[in-house]
């Protein structure tokens, strides 16, 4: 079964092969025939690059192994089953159930390869990605996502329940839950509460946003160096203590490359996602458990550091947003949850790209003040915040003002008198 399936995912990566970078391809199939997403036209494979009888051939060998395996395990929980039954032993009938339980995995992996390999109905988004996990070797994962939820949560949920709670910090857009109810299903049958935040974030944070950078939509590369020249400054004044968020490894690594000299000349340590430590190892140094004094540390982050981080204290007091959290172009769902949008009349920008960019921008922020005898600055280097119209929705989204400053050498003065106050 193990060589079976082998074969069939060996066959799946070639899918991979019209991405440059080799990483994710998205892919539906139409009347027998498979097409890849360029950015969101599809095109056909080449005869000669893919053959849909190899892979139904392949699938066939590896549904057939698979069904004889399951029916070997059958088999094994059927005798295990009497001999319980028999000598009332608990730990057989314990094992019967174990197996029982492993034949259905089986049987359940079976028919979603199958669905995802198919990539037929017009409910999913059918990808192929190229994983790399820590310290193993990578490999290929093929992927079926839904484009709503919404139907599966009123079925599942809703309707099964006298009364659901939903709480978040970031259900809102703006001043109303109007997108996340259409996302999540909730139709009309809501009631919703803004609660106060325990925060008091206009004495306890500081939020700057310099609109000297170049557009990093427009010029990545002139944004990384400029971004890298003010980080250094930026966490020479603050010692460190900082996370600086971004939405690009790309991006992340070219401002590390730039900054790490300058910044080990000032004695900070500079911690990057992706250079073999976990997430829990990287917020512990950021944290500095046990040490006298706040650790002279700095973390970048991209995708999971947006949320779920919690450094209360000193050791967090600068939270630097990189670039406004719009999707990268290319992901898979958002791509073809975005098609769906503009075929349905709507717009894929106003209605799904910014809401969730202000959601985890909104997310972003919340990383800073933690507990009510934090205090600290939040940095937004991307200048779209301020110069571009939609930049409004964002300032509006959080719950402190957004000072605009000219220059670095203003940023820094600010820096130093919120924290000298």
């Amino acid at each position: 079964a193990v060589g079976a399936a082998d074969e069939v995912f060996g066959l799946a990566e070639r899918l991979l092969k019209p991405s440059n970078q080799g990483e994710a391809v998205r892919y539906r199939v139409v009347d027998g025939r498979r097409a890849h997403s360029v950015r969101g036209l599809f095109k056909e494979y080449p005869e000669g690059e893919w053959s849909e009888d190899a892979l139904f051939e392949a699938q066939t060998r590896m549904d057939a192994a698979l069904a004889e395996l399951v029916s070997l395990l059958h088999g094994l929980r059927d005798g295990i089953g009497l001999c319980a039954s028999e000598s009332g032993m608990n730990a057989c009938a314990d094992l019967a159930a174990q197996l029982d339980g492993i034949a259905e995995s089986i049987v359940a992996f079976a028919n979603e390869a199958n669905f995802v390999l198919k990539g037929e109905t017009d409910t999913h988004a059918y990808w192929i990605e190229r994983v790399r996990p820590e310290k193993r070797r990578a490999h290929v994962r093929l992927v079926a996502a839904p484009l709503s939820v919404a139907d599966a949560l009123a079925a599942r949920l809703y309707d099964a329940k006298d009364s659901v709670v939903l709480c978040s910090a970031t259900l809102r857009v703006g001043n109303d839950f109007k997108y996340m109810s259409r996302r999540l299903g909730c139709s009309d049958r809501f009631r919703t509460l803004n609660a106060v935040s325990p925060f008091n974030y206009l004495a306890q944070s500081l939020v700057l946003a310099p609109d000297c950078l170049p557009d990093p939509s427009a010029d990545s590369g002139g944004y990384a160096s400029a971004l890298a020249s003010m980080m250094e400054e930026l966490f020479s004044e603050t010692g460190g203590r900082a996370l600086a968020l971004f939405t690009s490894y790309e991006m992340m690594k070219t401002v590390a490359a730039d900054a790490r000299a300058a910044l080990e000349r000032d004695g900070i340590e500079l911690i990057v996602q992706g250079d073999g430590r976990s997430r829990e190892s990287m917020t512990r140094a950021l944290k500095g458990a046990g040490a006298a004094d706040p650790p002279r540390t700095v973390l970048f982050g991209a995708q999971s550091f947006w949320e779920g981080v919690d450094v209360a204290g000193e050791a967090l007091s600068c939270v630097v947003i990189a670039r406004l959290p719009f999707a990268m172009v290319g992901d898979p769902i958002v791509e073809a949850r975005s098609e769906k949008i503009d075929r349905e009349g709507g717009s894929s920008f106003r209605d799904y790209a910014l809401p969730e960019a202000v959601i985890k921008f909104r997310q972003g922020f919340g990383r800073l003040i933690r507990t009510k005898r934090d205090r600290g600055v939040v940095v937004v280097t991307d200048p779209r915040i301020v110069t571009k119209p939609y930049g409004a929705i964002f300032r509006r989204s959080i719950p402190a003002s957004v000072h605009t400053v000219a220059d670095a050498p203003e940023l820094l003065r600010r820096v130093e008198e919120f924290f000298e106050s």
